[in-house]
């Protein structure tokens, strides 16, 4: 019924669709990527992968890659920021961010396809990746019924519904919102809000504090990007991007100084000791 709504809805308006990219945002340690038969190149935050790019992580623990997953534009129009983030804050998702994915650390994913459609009404989007090896920490607008959010994995694919999920080759952790998970044999299972499935075992459970808090950072992250902000350069001459919300802060005027320590009041002076008492006399030795 979903495909279904998207044809028609692509059909509709086919004028208007656009291609996207998956936009480098964040970088943390090495990370590569290629097309087809190409030689690996490096990743670097600013690049944009088309489908059918293949991307991974570096091996070394704490290494991840967060892509903003947009619509194809000019490169004069298009800019991203990473605003800033208040670790008190309780709401993950802002309706600026776009769809993102924190691939983390020894993880490989493709880009299979990515597909924008604005109606004037809302845009339809048709998101479409494969996680081959690995783990990520996906960030997925809510839409309509017709956009498709859907991440395969070597055993089957997992169909996102919008907020925050928890992905691996082993297990769907659904933090916002629902998943539908169709295994390459067997019926359809739902992993609903604050759940976990084991996809080697098929067994449900409830997310635990420590699942909550592993996918914290990364979801901080993935919310505070926004795009079509300006670009301003620093002062090393490296491009930094201001974001609408949050401009770069201008530089803190210097402290004044300190005002100077007033004398010291003289100490008092010590009083006499009084005499020692004298001796009596020895006595007279017999």
């Amino acid at each position: 019924m979903f495909f279904l709504a998207w044809m028609e809805v692509f059909v509709s308006f086919g004028q208007n669709a656009v291609s996207g990219v998956a936009t480098v945002v964040r970088l943390n340690g090495s990370a590569r990527w290629t097309v087809g038969t190409n030689a690996w190149q490096q990743l670097k935050p600013g690049d944009e992968l088309s489908p059918g790019s293949v991307l991974e992580a570096g091996a070394e623990k704490g290494n991840y890659v967060d892509l903003a997953l947009v619509a194809q534009r000019a490169q004069s129009d298009q800019s991203f920021a990473v605003a800033e983030s208040s670790e008190s804050s309780q709401s993950y998702v802002p309706t600026t961010a776009p769809d993102g994915v924190r691939l983390l650390e020894n993880s490989r994913l493709s880009v299979s396809k990515l597909n924008f459609l604005d109606t004037g009404d809302g845009v339809f989007a048709d998101i479409r990746l494969k996680l081959e090896r690995g783990h990520i920490v996906s960030l997925v607008k809510k839409r309509g019924p017709a956009s498709t959010f859907e991440v395969a994995t070597p055993n089957g694919t997992a169909a996102l519904r919008g907020n925050v999920y928890d992905l691996s080759v082993d297990s769907i952790k659904a933090h916002g919102a629902s998943a539908l998970w169709q295994g390459e044999q067997g019926t359809p299972q739902m992993v609903s809000r604050g759940e976990a499935l084991d996809l080697l075992t098929g067994t449900h459970s409830m997310l635990t504090p420590v699942d909550m808090l592993s996918v914290h950072d990364a979801v901080l992250d993935l919310s505070s990007v926004s795009y079509d902000t300006p670009v301003v350069m620093a002062e090393d001459q490296t491009k930094k991007h201001g974001s609408p919300i949050h401009p770069p802060h201008p530089p803190h005027p210097p402290h004044p100084p300190h005002p100077p320590h007033p004398p010291h009041p003289p100490h008092p002076p010590h009083p006499e000791h009084p005499p020692h008492p004298e001796h009596p006399p020895h006595p007279e030795h017999p």
